[in-house]
């Protein structure tokens, strides 16, 4: 998926569809910063989910390990790299729903 400066706010609202209430409010808080620095950097990226493993999948909770790569350019130049996120998913209405996400390392 590739995001540039105007399509920042669209794929944040699509990220807080797929959240619970408390995942989907810190984001809100910090998608504003966010927002900030990739317009001063005037940055723009890409990213592509590599692999997706499921694992401790219950009735109401489960857990995923997603390896991204990513590829970004900014006034400080390019950078490529793989990023590694561990996502915890909770049923809400029928639906899995991102509870928390932890990244395991930055990009390279």
């Amino acid at each position: 998926v590739t995001r540039s400066k105007a399509q920042v706010a669209q794929a944040q609202s699509q990220v807080t569809a797929l959240a619970t209430g408390g995942f989907a409010e810190r984001e809100s808080t910090k998608s504003g910063a966010v927002q900030q620095q990739l317009r001063k950097a005037q940055a723009v990226g890409s990213a592509t989910e590599k692999n997706v493993t499921g694992s401790d999948i219950a009735s109401t909770r489960a857990t995923a390990f997603v390896v991204v790569t990513t590829h970004v350019t900014s006034t400080q130049g390019t950078a490529d790299g793989l990023t590694y996120l561990y996502l915890d998913l909770q049923r809400v209405g029928g639906l899995w729903k991102i509870d928390d996400v932890q990244n395991l390392s930055s990009s390279t």
